[in-house]
């Protein structure tokens, strides 16, 4: 006989969910199959995933955000600031009753991350392929602190 963790929060989940299911076979909504959960949305804030690493010489930042148009896209380096603004439309031939789920974000978004080190707008690059925007911010070139030996005697 295995044993099985019990979690209280299962129980809330199972608990919303036929309460839903109540709700919407009373109010006339399409019902969804019992097996099928119907996510919940957000607010609607969206915030695409962001990864962002550093190189000898640059920063590198990776987008993920399939379905989003390149000229629906902007980005703006202001400082050591990097700003990524966006919009992604939903399509527009399915109603909003059709949807047995709908866990994809939809609408705009912006995300801003702030460098600790300084940034050369000038050479700055960014590519988009197969729904990820890859941004390469070379570092500024300019001169670094020297550093001296300090002695005790």
């Amino acid at each position: 006989m295995a044993i099985i963790k019990w979690s209280p929060f299962k129980e809330f989940t199972d608990l919303k969910r036929e309460m839903d299911s109540i709700f919407d076979e009373f109010f006339g909504r399409r019902a969804l199959p019992s097996r099928i959960a119907k996510p919940s949305r957000a607010s609607g804030v969206y915030f695409p995933p962001v990864d962002v690493y550093e190189k000898t010489d640059e920063i590198v930042i990776k987008v993920g955000i399939p379905g989003v148009k390149r000229e629906d896209l902007e980005v703006t380096l202001l400082e050591n600031t990097l700003t990524i603004k966006g919009q992604r439309s939903k399509d527009a031939e399915v109603r909003e009753g059709d949807y047995y789920y709908l866990e994809q974000h939809y609408g705009s978004f912006s995300r801003s991350i702030t460098f600790p080190v300084e940034l050369d707008p000038e050479g700055m690059k960014a590519t988009y392929k197969d729904g990820v925007l890859e941004i390469i911010i070379p570092k500024s070139k300019k001169e670094k602190p020297k550093e001296i030996e300090v002695r005790v005697s």
